[in-house]
C-alpha cells in the first residue's frame, strides 16, 4: 500500500535514510512524506503498528525488478552449468567406451598373448624353484 491507501490509525514510520522516527498517525506520515516530496509505503502490513517507510516509490519499484532480474538471471546462469556439465559427463562416458572397445579391437590379441607368456614365465619359475607341487 501507498500514500492515501494506507487507512491504519497509527503506523511505525522509517524516514529515507532509515531512521525510525516512531509511531504516529498516518495522516502526519503523510505530512511528512508529502513535505519531503516522498512516498509513504507500507512495508511491514502485518506488524503492530504497521510499518511505513518514507522512500521514492518508483525508485524502490525499480530497485526491487532490478534485484528480481537478478536472482533470475543467476538461476538461469546455474541451470547452464548444470546442462552442461551433465552433457560433459555423458561426453567424457561416451568417449571412454570407445577407447575401451577401441583398445580391446586392436590389441586385445596381443594382451592375451602377454598374459600367456607372463603365465609361462610364472610356472617356469615356480618349476625352477620347485615351489609347483
Amino acid at each position: 500500500m501507498i500514500n492515501e491507501q494506507i487507512r491504519d490509525r497509527e503506523v511505525r514510520v522509517i524516514s529515507a535514510d532509515g531512521q525510525q522516527l516512531g509511531i504516529m498517525s498516518s495522516r502526519d506520515a503523510m505530512k511528512l512524506a508529502q513535505e519531503a516530496e516522498l512516498d509513504l509505503v507500507k512495508i511491514a502490513p502485518k506488524a503492530q503498528p504497521p510499518v511505513c517507510k518514507i522512500i521514492d516509490y518508483g525508485k524502490f519499484r525499480y530497485e526491487q525488478a532490478r534485484k528480481e532480474k537478478e536472482i533470475e538471471r543467476a538461476a538461469k546462469f546455474n541451470e547452464t552449468v548444470e546442462e552442461k556439465t551433465k552433457v560433459a559427463k555423458e561426453f567424457v562416458t561416451e568417449k571412454a567406451g570407445v577407447a575401451k572397445d577401441f583398445v580391446e579391437d586392436k590389441f586385445g590379441a596381443a594382451k592375451d598373448f602377454v598374459e600367456d607368456k607372463i603365465d609361462a614365465a610364472k610356472d617356469f619359475v615356480e618349476e625352477k624353484i620347485g615351489k609347483k607341487g
